[in-house]
């Protein structure tokens, strides 16, 4: 539909009827979402004699991952207002098929179980029940998941894990992705903190011309929006990276346009903290945690275990701003390589389990690890352990009291390590 000009295409979420007057599922309600949150429309339209298609009909778990599905379409509002503005000066979709972007591979030409997302997301809807992995063709080049932060190389068909509420959608590297708050309607807070998701190139200069406008007249027609430049530039000199993030001066104007703006920008696959960040030759703060960014107005902290540098400072947007960061490096986790050695999962015993089962798994190094537990359908059931976990063999109890007997999916995911198994609880 987008190649042939209708750019705007949506489906009516949950179904609006049906043959036999039964209402879907809540693991297909759940996927339909999922795809819903990257079309052009986001809708749930329904008939009531189904019993409704809002998401809390279909139960509380549903409803809780609805709402993460829901405020992420929301947080990432500053990007897709800019895709549509794109499509409303070129006639280029929202949603575009991969063929449209990568014309010169071959594979894609009749690939249809994934697609291009604006310029930078490539989104993977899974449609199948009871299915709780994705397989598909991925274009050339360097891709982030954008869950776990994994890179893959493309050029090659992935299988990867796709649990019930994280759709498979991966960043093309080199893609600034705008982003703000979470809001529950899209005017609710001032348009004054940009989020600035930021997957960096190795030895590139990548841009995002971010477009904003009153977000409620036709103005923009007469030339009431205003854009502003965000580039970043790495220099690579064979052991580490020196990078620039540039924020340039927002250029034009509208009703409510912010007269200050704060910018908190997360770098991400970023391998140890910088030597120094600093703005306008003046240095930015080391701030050392987490809460530190969030109670002051500028400042940095690295994320040692996510690989996240967070820069955090406050602006006038008709001027324009440098953030130089010196002595870093941008890291190359290939899940495409072999899995580096002192990484394993283990089969759980016993297995078959009643009521229960050890699950025991090594790392090579400290970092965090999640431990969780999924139903056939791909629902998480249980989280075992979520923290950080120093190098060396590990062990979990899954206790299955109060759970259905039947086929389970244990999950760990260790950077750079992610790595599924089954077992049988039986009663």
């Amino acid at each position: 539909m987008g190649m042939s000009g209708l750019a705007y295409h949506n489906s009516d979420i949950g179904g609006f009827t049906s043959s036999n007057n039964t209402p879907t599922t809540p693991e297909l309600y759940t996927r339909w979402m999922e795809f819903g949150a990257f079309c052009p429309v986001m809708r749930a339209h329904g008939y009531d004699a189904l019993g409704g298609t809002e998401p809390w009909v279909f139960g509380v778990s549903t409803e809780n991952i609805v709402r993460k599905i829901i405020d992420l379409r929301y947080s990432l509002l500053p990007y897709n207002y800019t895709m549509a503005h794109e499509t409303y000066e070129s006639g280029i979709p929202l949603a575009r098929p991969l063929v449209l972007e990568f014309s010169d591979d071959q594979n894609l030409y009749n690939e249809s179980s994934a697609y291009m997302w604006g310029d930078d997301f490539l989104v993977a809807p899974v449609v199948q029940s009871g299915q709780t992995s994705k397989s598909f063709y991925l274009p050339q080049g360097k891709w982030i998941d954008f869950w776990n932060d994994l890179v893959y190389a493309g050029g090659q068909t992935i299988t990867v894990p796709a649990p019930l509420g994280e759709v498979p959608l991966f960043v093309k590297a080199g893609s600034i992705i705008p982003m703000q708050p979470v809001e529950q309607y899209t005017d609710e807070f001032p348009a004054d903190t940009i989020l600035l998701a930021i997957y960096p190139g190795q030895n590139t200069t990548d841009n995002f011309n971010l477009y904003e406008d009153d977000g409620t007249t036709l103005d923009y027609q007469k030339g009431a929006f205003a854009t502003t430049n965000l580039a970043t530039s790495v220099i690579d000199d064979g052991s580490e990276n020196d990078m620039t993030l540039s924020i340039g001066p927002s250029v034009g104007g509208y009703t409510g346009k912010p007269q200050h703006r704060v910018y908190v920008c997360s770098i991400h696959e970023i391998s140890f903290s910088p030597a120094s960040v600093s703005s306008g030759n003046l240095p930015i703060p080391n701030l050392q945690s987490e809460d530190g960014l969030a109670t002051n107005s500028t400042g940095y902290f690295f994320d040692s275990t996510a690989h996240i540098l967070h820069v955090k400072i406050q602006t006038v947007p008709d001027s324009s701003y440098q953030i130089k960061i010196d002595s870093t490096q941008i890291s190359s986790i290939d899940k495409s390589l072999p899995i580096p050695s002192g990484y394993q999962l283990e089969q759980n015993y016993p297995n078959p389990f009643n009521p229960t089962t050890t699950i025991t798994y090594t790392l090579s190094s400290r970092q965090r690890v999640t431990v969780s537990i999924y139903d056939v359908l791909g629902r998480n059931v249980r989280t075992l352990f979520n923290g950080e976990a120093t190098a060396g063999k590990h062990r979990v109890v899954f206790d299955g009291r109060g759970l259905p007997s039947g086929v389970y999916i244990y999950r760990l995911t260790a950077r750079p390590f992610d790595k599924s198994k089954v077992m049988a609880l039986v009663k």
